[in-house]
């Protein structure tokens, strides 16, 4: 369900490179993917999972979606929605990540790094490693220039502080911490 919500969400959309969105979203959910294999025991599902994957594909819904209202307690319908579908642990987490205009972008991964949230954690960092995939930079950086172009390099700078910050205040690591 949250697949097709996200493909709602984000029809007709396209990305910076010029991608439809959903792929995008798509990426962010392999990552998440990725990171959790890599920090689950062998043969298992990461306990986070499926919340993480939930997550994954709504994590921009309202941000960049056609709602421009974010999902927060304060709008109690957008709220509900989420929360209905798919319980507490869900909207509290795409309130978390869900980034307005009065915050600061460093302010804003610092309170997702002291909500010490793991799926908030675990599903930006996976949207942090998907914004800076070379070869995603690359195509973006080829098809702006001016003040455009100076943004985004400013923004990949403040992208890579903020995936240190998660993998050291969100208690997300590396190495594997399970052990056989």
């Amino acid at each position: 369900m949250a697949r097709s919500m996200a493909e709602l969400y984000h029809y007709g959309q396209h990305d910076l490179v010029g991608k439809p969105y959903m792929h995008h979203i798509n990426a962010v959910v392999n990552h998440v993917s990725d990171i959790l294999e890599s920090s689950a025991k062998p043969f298992t599902i990461h306990p986070l999972y499926y919340d993480c994957t939930i997550v994954a594909y709504l994590h921009d819904a309202w941000e960049d979606g056609p709602f421009v209202e974010p999902c927060s307690k304060e709008i109690p319908n957008t709220y509900k929605i989420i929360k209905g579908l798919f319980g507490d642990t869900i909207a509290e987490t795409i309130d978390i990540l869900t980034h307005d205009n009065f915050c600061e972008y460093d302010t804003y991964i610092d309170n997702i790094a002291a909500s010490e949230n793991l799926i908030a954690g675990y599903v930006k960092l996976a949207d942090l490693r998907h914004n800076t995939d070379s070869e995603r930079v690359e195509k973006l950086f080829t098809s702006v220039s001016g003040e455009d172009l100076n943004r985004y390099q400013r923004k990949q700078a403040k992208y890579h502080r903020a995936i240190s910050i998660l993998e050291k205040q969100c208690h997300i690591r590396r190495e594997k911490p399970w052990s056989l």
